[in-house]
């Protein structure tokens, strides 16, 4: 049987940490939730994912002037409205990623 666990909270509340923690502790796999809504956003906009990155914590103007953390927790929220609140969390699972 698998385990899924998942770490939620806002930057710098220990998500990635946990998650290293797991891997090395247990040989845990660890999936990056975030990771199909930058390929989902960076097809939107058009833009790459190291310009996201750049971007992260200023506008871009391929973003409407917008930030990453912006556009990233805006289409994340939108796509939990549509598809349920573990639409990420599956993804994660299903993509493998």
């Amino acid at each position: 049987m698998v385990k899924v666990i998942c770490f939620n909270g806002p930057p710098g509340s220990g998500r990635d940490t946990g998650a290293e923690y797991l891997k090395r502790a247990f040989n845990a796999n660890v999936l990056t939730i975030a990771q199909p809504l930058y390929e989902m956003v960076c097809k939107i906009y058009g833009v790459s994912i190291e310009e996201l990155f750049a971007h992260k914590k200023k506008p871009h103007p391929s973003l409407g002037e917008k930030t990453t953390r912006e556009i990233m927790t805006f289409w994340g929220e939108q796509m939990k409205y549509l598809h349920g609140q573990d639409v990420w969390i599956n993804t994660a699972i299903v993509t493998g990623k």
